[in-house]
């Protein structure tokens, strides 16, 4: 009875996610040497009551019919055993302990939650996300983080996690009656800003104790790393899913899913949207048959399409899945009577740059990795994933971006990749990886400095 509980709530764990499956180890091993052993003694005894057969002679009998049968498996678990390797790696390992060793005691480390257990276990630092955190709102914010291209919200962003992780938020919430849409976008409001234009604005939008946000987004900032590594390519549909979540339409799916249509519609009227939007918005989430379908309404699952390899043909990238790039002027070639991809973003005298098109045949960013050769790579990416601070982070060397400083870049012996760089919270300096002119470096710089917010001064 114990192991049939046992494998039941195993079972009914790996649900919520498949890894649990792992547990049914346990208890399937011990049911199956307890079925041998019974079957053995059984079987010795009812051969030794009725045919008088010596006692040890049923037991050989039975582990010999035991291996017989599962003889075809063993093939297999020698091969899975084979290929099975620790999924933590000397990439990995180096990385934690460099920032064990070089680190402030009070630095927090920020990347998907995947690892997290590991940053505190070998990095012996705190994190702002980690397997014991990832059904919390932080989802949202670190995801948001790595698909913004705007670096000052990313930074903006950062800075709340370190300072309360989702603490800002919860407090706005309150404040607003539960109104997560309204709180959520009075926070995006105020991440680029100074503490007192942050005060100004919090007055602004109706918060009565201004101090009990800004305690929670501007303060004394620690050390900071963020981690970009290789695994995070796969999961970047996800990541992206909760970054650009829409807090609007879940509000809307939450309040509406048990009204009439006419109920529906009337209430998203009376957020402010337009009649005929209004309408738009509640046919598309009527036509929603499952919970994927409806979370899908909410917010999309962009992700990365791999890489492909380009060649240099005159002024021409050819690449060999169809793509080709004119680098006088970073256009593209026409398929099926739109472009080839929505937009490029490419480094052109040092500079990140984007452009975009109209009309394509997809919402596809490709974006073109430096060469000095005639081989060059393309990767590809579902819109806006082609300019996020990940992109620019991984594949990219953080070109253009003035806040991050690499600290550390491992690859394991299968390839992998690990990136950690420092948080610059100061943002005195800009990213030239691949070169450009220095004049214009520092006219760039200077030009930043003067214009920089500089959340990280306030106190």
């Amino acid at each position: 009875l114990i192991l049939l509980f046992w494998i039941a709530a195993t079972v009914y764990a790996s649900t919520k996610g498949v890894r649990f499956l792992m547990l049914l180890t346990l208890p399937f091993t011990i049911s199956l040497a307890s079925f041998v052993g019974n079957l053995s003694t059984w079987t010795g005894g009812w051969l030794k009551r009725n045919m008088n057969v010596p006692a040890g002679t049923p037991v050989i009998a039975t582990i010999l019919f035991v291996t017989f049968i599962f003889m075809n498996q063993w093939g297999a678990a020698i091969g899975t055993s084979q290929q099975n390797i620790p999924l933590i790696s000397d990439a990995w390992w180096n990385t934690l302990t460099n920032i064990d060793a070089k680190a402030q005691p009070d630095a927090i480390l920020t990347s998907w939650w995947d690892f997290g257990h590991w940053f505190k276990a070998l990095a012996k630092r705190p994190t702002t996300f980690d397997g014991g955190t990832q059904n919390t709102p932080v989802a949202h914010w670190v995801g948001k983080t790595l698909l913004t291209g705007n670096e000052d919200e990313a930074m903006g962003i950062l800075h709340m996690l370190n300072c309360g992780s989702n603490n800002a938020a919860t407090v706005l919430e309150d404040e607003f009656a539960n109104d997560t849409p309204r709180a959520v976008d009075t926070l995006y409001r105020i991440f680029q800003l100074n503490k007192e234009q942050a005060r100004a604005e919090l007055l602004k939008s109706g918060v009565k104790d201004p101090d009990k946000i800004l305690q929670f987004t501007h303060c004394d900032h620690p050390q900071s790393f963020v981690i970009a590594s290789d695994d995070m390519i796969g999961k970047g549909g996800v990541w992206a899913h909760f970054g650009s979540w829409n807090f609007t339409r879940a509000q809307i799916y939450v309040n509406t899913k048990n009204g009439s249509r006419k109920q529906a519609v009337d209430y998203v009227k009376s957020l402010g949207i337009k009649d005929d939007d209004a309408t738009r918005l509640i046919d598309e989430l009527k036509s929603q048959r499952d919970d994927r379908s409806i979370n899908t309404w909410i917010s999309p699952w962009p992700g990365y399409a791999g890489t492909t390899p380009c060649k240099l043909s005159g002024e021409i990238w050819k690449c060999q899945n169809g793509i080709e790039i004119n680098t006088t002027d970073y256009s593209v070639n026409q398929a099926n009577n739109g472009y080839a991809v929505k937009r490029v973003s490419y480094v052109q005298d040092g500079v990140f740059k984007s452009r975009e098109f109209n009309k394509s045949i997809n919402d596809i960013d490709a974006v073109l990795i430096p060469s000095d050769g005639a081989d060059s790579t393309v990767v590809l990416a579902q819109y806006p994933l082609g300019t996020s601070m990940f992109t620019r982070l991984f594949y990219l060397k953080a070109v253009g971006l003035r806040h991050f400083d690499v600290f550390d870049d491992q690859t394991s012996v299968t390839g992998g990749r690990i990136i950690t760089y420092e948080v610059d919270w100061s943002g005195q300096h800009v990213n030239y990886p691949y070169g450009g002119n220095p004049d214009e470096m520092n006219k760039t710089t200077n030009k930043i400095k003067a214009a920089s917010p500089k959340i990280n001064k306030t106190k």
